[in-house]
């Protein structure tokens, strides 16, 4: 599951588009809000990982394991 709290964090502070974000990441342009607007539940860990490093993130802190989640 993807901690979307902290992607749009992120996206609001630096003011960008869903668009922009995944141009950023090296993705399709609307990838991240596809995966957002679809609720993607396992998006390709390569794609992950290069939001997380535009967003200065480890894959750990973006990818909340079922198991994690279901204890929030």
């Amino acid at each position: 599951m993807i901690n979307w709290q902290l992607i749009i964090q992120y996206k609001n502070k630096h003011g960008y588009t869903w668009q922009e974000l995944s141009e950023f990441a090296g993705l399709a342009p609307n990838t991240i809000y596809y995966w957002y607007s679809k609720r993607v539940d396992s998006p390709r860990v390569s794609y992950l990982s290069k939001v997380a490093m535009l967003i200065g993130a480890k894959l750990d802190d973006i990818w909340i394991a079922e198991a994690d989640h279901d204890r929030d």
